[in-house]
């Protein structure tokens, strides 16, 4: 497949990230080395390979490692509230 320069600056848009010239042509052959790529992987075919089947491993669910120490652990806290480690905001809005 080959990658025009409107290709490549609609997906610089949808990404809403700005391109140089010389970045857009850099990604545009880029893109075509990897659509390459995935190309010669579509043509291998597997009809002769032995298909690998799922594990005979069940989804388990198991105990929290910390069960039965959420005392010991908010004892140690600097700052709790309800049952909850209190820490500062981090994120701004």
């Amino acid at each position: 497949m080959e990658f025009t320069k409107h290709d490549v600056e609609n997906l610089a848009r949808l990404a809403r990230i700005k391109l140089t010239d010389t970045e857009i042509n850099e990604y545009r052959v880029g893109l075509e080395k990897i659509i390459t790529g995935f190309e010669k992987i579509e043509q291998v075919s597997a009809s002769d390979e032995i298909m690998i089947s799922s594990t005979t491993n069940h989804n388990k669910w198991f105990e929290e490692a910390t069960a039965g120490q959420a005392k010991d652990l908010l004892a140690n806290a600097p700052h709790t509230k309800a049952g909850f480690i209190e820490v500062e905001r981090v994120v701004n809005d």
